[in-house]
């Protein structure tokens, strides 16, 4: 099949997936780009179409991607690299598109297993922020990620790109009440941590080895004082020089690293 016009229905249709809204109803997203189209056929994501332009041709990976897509049952869409710069959500696209299904979690997917970290993350607004936090937190060991009500959309292109292809694999979850997961998780027996430039104790002292809900809050505000009343501890991370504030991205880097040590060393 070959689609060469921006005016073609299916490609008007995809370019609505650039908005919250369409990703909403349809519970479909873009996942653009060489790795992330990899990593989600790696993952067994349902990926509803493929859209390849000459610009893919120059891939040196072009024949590895191909071998992997010829294995499923997806409709591979020849296309201009016109079309796909229409689609793209990027300055100069690699040529390759992948238009994907939502995966949804349940809770229960967050208490599996062995207790670990989970992270709670209070209306992030910076999609940067939450990709790059997803993709720490897969390499942290993290169990999985709670994001409150307000919090930037999972499914943004920027969280996509950011994430590396981890939002294929970690377990994410959205609720309605922040104050109600807080409550559930400590009745299940979780150490709720958050942090607060206030907080009386540094992210070292703490014991992070069991299981223990990691609170960040909005960028700018931080955690409100209804979620701050809930924590079982309020921690800092300490900063010389001028410096009042970190990125929560690196702020949430650290943490999640600081357990990930406490736990190796435990064995």
């Amino acid at each position: 099949m070959k689609i060469t016009s921006r005016a073609n229905p299916l490609i008007k249709s995809l370019h609505l997936l650039k908005g919250r809204e369409k990703r909403r109803e349809s519970d479909l997203f873009i996942c653009e780009g060489l790795k992330l189209v990899v990593e989600a056929v790696k993952c067994g994501s349902e990926i509803r179409n493929i859209l390849i332009s000459p610009r893919f041709n120059e891939s040196k990976i072009k024949g590895v991607i191909l071998d992997r897509i010829d294995g499923l049952n997806v409709n591979v869409i020849n296309t201009t690299d016109s079309v796909l710069d229409y689609l793209s959500d990027t300055a100069t696209h690699q040529g390759i598109i992948a238009v994907v299904k939502k995966r949804f979690w349940r809770e229960d997917d967050l208490f599996k297993g062995d207790y670990g970290i989970i992270i709670f993350l209070y209306m992030l607004q910076d999609p940067g922020n939450l990709g790059t936090i997803i993709r720490a937190a897969e390499a942290g060991g993290v169990k999985g990620i709670v994001l409150a009500k307000g919090t930037v959309d999972l499914y943004n292109p920027k969280v996509v790109r950011a994430s590396m292809g981890s939002i294929f694999r970690m377990p994410i979850i959205r609720i309605d009440s922040a104050v109600d997961f807080i409550k559930k998780v400590k009745g299940l027996g979780y150490r709720c941590v958050g942090l607060f430039p206030s907080g009386k104790n540094e992210y070292f002292r703490e014991d992070l080895t069991g299981p223990i809900v990691l609170a960040f809050g909005q960028e700018g505000s931080g955690l409100p004082d209804d979620i701050g009343r809930l924590m079982d501890v309020k921690i800092n991370i300490p900063m010389t020089g001028s410096v009042e504030s970190l990125n929560v991205a690196v702020s949430a880097a650290i943490m999640i690293y600081e357990g990930f040590r406490q736990r190796m060393a435990k064995g």
